[in-house]
């Protein structure tokens, strides 16, 4: 016969280890849909030592009811690339912790553009 005891022993038995496959899951579809995104990060930024080049793009293909022929846009610029800078730190952070070095080494290069560019703006900005 179980007593009191056992069944709460059995009950956090199962609670700990049934469920082990649902935090499992739910760290592959964040890890997956992290990946997608930033994959799709292509499309908003062109990594380069050009003018434009490096630059966070906020809008593309915008429609708006006024006639305009741009047709994207950068925003606020310093606000977009902290954001940017800040996912590539992390992301060369957690490549290099789990020993994917070329890929970190990418994204470190990547950074080192967007700083470029960054520097380049705000000098434009005090003439």
């Amino acid at each position: 016969m179980l007593t009191i005891s056992n069944k709460y022993f059995i009950l956090l038995f199962s609670i700990l280890f049934c469920n082990q496959g649902i935090g499992y899951s739910q760290t592959q579809d964040n890890l997956h849909k992290y990946w997608y995104y930033r994959d799709r990060l292509k499309y908003f930024v062109i990594p380069g030592p050009k003018i434009g080049e490096s630059s966070i793009i906020t809008d593309r293909n915008k429609l708006s009811e006024v006639e305009d022929f741009r047709n994207i846009d950068f925003g606020q610029h310093s606000v977009y690339t902290g954001y940017y800078l800040g996912v590539l730190a992390t992301e060369y952070a957690l490549l290099m912790i789990n020993g994917r070095d070329h890929e970190a080494q990418c994204d470190f290069n990547e950074a080192t553009l967007a700083l470029d560019q960054f520097v380049n703006y705000s000098s434009f900005a005090l003439i």
